[in-house]
């Protein structure tokens, strides 16, 4: 019988921890969206401060261009915005991977003639989930061919 209590009790324990980490893991997640959602609507609406809201500025961009590894730190990245309309674009968080107080996202920016894929890494701070490393994949859309063409 102290076999069976001693068991049960290990049961709820573990399951009244599980609860307590889900919970800790589902605020995690929450948080770490709030500076996701900063990235994007910041981004989406060329609104510097709120897109800055997302970065640690020591962070740095990592990214192809023409076969060559280009770096730019996350503070030109952010000071480089530019005002003006807001983009027409398409924005998702595709995926979340939590450890701790790191984290990865996976991003899609879809824009009418090409497509963002972008990678954060993440660090809980004392300011928050920052992102502090970014890379990313443009792929371009294939341009629509007008009847004359797809005769050809």
């Amino acid at each position: 019988m102290k076999k069976i209590v001693a068991l049960a009790s290990l049961i709820i324990a573990c399951f009244s921890a599980n609860i307590a980490l889900a919970q800790h893991s589902s605020d995690e997640y929450a948080a770490i969206t709030k500076t996701l959602s900063y990235y994007i609507e910041g981004g989406t609406n060329r609104d510097s401060a709120t897109f800055a809201k997302a970065f640690m500025t020591d962070g740095q961009m990592i990214f192809m261009h023409k076969d060559t590894v280009k770096i730019l730190s996350l503070k030109d990245f952010v000071g480089g915005m530019k005002p003006g309309e807001k983009l027409n674009r398409t924005c998702r968080i595709t995926n979340i991977q939590l450890y701790g107080n790191a984290a990865t996202a996976r991003l899609e920016l879809v824009y009418e003639t090409h497509t963002f894929v972008d990678f954060m890494n993440m660090l809980k701070t004392s300011d928050g989930w920052k992102i502090v490393n970014k890379i990313f994949y443009r792929e371009d859309k294939p341009k629509e061919q007008t009847p004359a063409q797809a005769k050809k």
